[in-house]
């Protein structure tokens, strides 16, 4: 059989390892007639004193060490993955069931209290003071929501490098569109706006026309040049 072992602390497991295999004689007594189990090995005597309780055993016995740790996550697989049947399955399910309805609990509480403390807000005496707050947190929220658009869109212009120009590539893209809907006459508005598209994508900056009243017209020439070819089309 197996002597010793040790407590693992990590995964609360008794571990034998084939260093604890043992072997035990027996002798016969002839006073009682019968075989009695002797331990002639050394350290044999201490068994009565150091084995008395479960808890001494494990107290003297608890192993922290790293090869602890290392034979806790094997037992955490055989445990979890190799020895998970339908037992375990619903056992699984059923704690993940308890933590769901629990934190929706929570969550409902914390919804309705909130609820309470903006009815008791909303019903409240509004004075000049009060208003000239609410007025504040409007205007702060937009400047928020205005300066996070921003933020998002420098960010997705400066993905592409520090030598990206946001100007000229939404003129790029503008002029590919020009390109796209090319045939058919144009008009003087029409041939303005490209000249001004090829001097924002090509051009010194100091040559540059108001990049977004630039875009802005061009989107209407556009959409004014598209709906003519459909009536004459129609």
């Amino acid at each position: 059989g197996f002597k010793g072992g040790t407590w693992n602390a990590f995964s609360n497991n008794f571990t034998l390892r084939n260093s604890d295999a043992h072997a035990w004689c027996e002798i016969y007594d002839p006073t009682v007639q019968s075989w009695r189990r002797e331990d002639p090995t050394p350290g044999a005597g201490e068994t009565a004193a150091d084995e008395a309780t479960e808890a001494a055993v494990r107290a003297r016995r608890i192993d922290r060490s790293w090869t602890a740790r290392l034979d806790s996550l094997r037992v955490f697989w055989y445990r979890r993955i190799v020895n998970f049947d339908q037992r375990t399955q619903l056992e699984t399910l059923k704690a993940v069931k308890s933590a769901t309805q629990e934190s929706g609990k929570r969550l409902r509480v914390a919804l309705e209290r909130l609820a309470e403390k903006v009815k008791a807000w909303v019903a409240g005496p509004w004075d000049a003071r009060r208003v000239a707050l609410w007025v504040g947190a409007l205007a702060l929220v937009a400047w928020a929501a205005r300066y996070f658009r921003f933020s998002i869109r420098g960010f997705r212009w400066g993905r592409h490098g520090p030598g990206h120009d946001p100007v000229r590539a939404e003129a790029g893209r503008w002029l590919q569109r020009w390109r796209a809907d090319e045939g058919g006459a144009r008009s003087a508005e029409w041939q303005r706006v490209h000249e001004e598209l090829q001097r924002l994508r090509y051009g010194r900056r100091e040559t540059w026309p108001e990049p977004r009243a630039v875009f802005r017209r061009a989107q209407q020439v556009r959409r004014e040049a598209r709906r003519g070819v459909t009536t004459r089309g129609a």
